[in-house]
């Protein structure tokens, strides 16, 4: 006799990445950190693991999830999903987006023993601040912001949405005559190094 499971469930790990990339490219919006890509070099980072999951509502898959594990000594594990899931709809209802959250947060942590730090890939307002809360979840931190640029628009009408400041600030970059080249590692990437090296000892940050 089968246990029967729930219509929304999450199959964790195990997954190619052919079947990952197909799903992320079908997505209408898929972060860089959520790329099968990112969490391979993750992985391969000291003390560094990546679990992946796909949620699906039935049959039909419904969102990835990419979260990231670090220890920290023998007694905490920091989980971190960065900017995830990554939503294969763009119109799912916020009690559907809650029932989602519960799930990941349910499944991808042992209570007590890890901490989960989550940066959602929401749009900014009331609908995702009550999407989170339904799921369980409480903001600790202001939280990073980004934004999407149409890039099939002309040029003048890309130049006339800029703010003020960025578009006098192109203006002078313009003007600068910069000369941009490519280059691929060797003595390009070790000349880059060295000078941002020197910019984190000048200006104390440890990025």
């Amino acid at each position: 006799m089968t246990e029967e499971r729930s219509p929304l469930h999450i199959v964790w790990d195990g997954h190619r990445r052919s079947e990952w990339d197909r799903l992320a490219d079908a997505a209408p919006a898929c972060p860089f950190e959520q790329s099968w890509i990112y969490g391979e070099a993750y992985a391969r980072h000291d003390g560094g693991a990546v679990r992946r999951g796909i949620a699906f509502d039935g049959e039909a898959p419904l969102a990835l999830v990419q979260a990231f594990t670090r220890r920290f000594g023998s007694l905490v594990t920091l989980v971190q999903i960065l900017r995830g899931p990554v939503l294969l709809a763009s119109d799912a209802a916020p009690d559907a987006l809650a029932a989602l959250y519960r799930r990941i947060k349910t499944e991808i942590r042992r209570p007590g023993r890890e901490i989960l730090f989550w940066t959602p890939e929401l749009a900014a307002g009331e609908e995702a601040i009550a999407a989170m809360r339904a799921g369980g979840m409480r903001r600790v931190v202001t939280g990073h912001a980004s934004a999407r640029i149409d890039l099939t628009k002309d040029e003048p009408s890309l130049r006339a949405a800029l703010h003020g400041k960025w578009r006098n600030a192109l203006v002078r970059a313009e003007a600068a005559a910069l000369r941009v080249e490519s280059a691929g590692g060797g003595d390009a990437l070790a000349w880059l190094i060295e000078r941002y090296a020197t910019l984190r000892s000048r200006r104390a940050f440890g990025g």
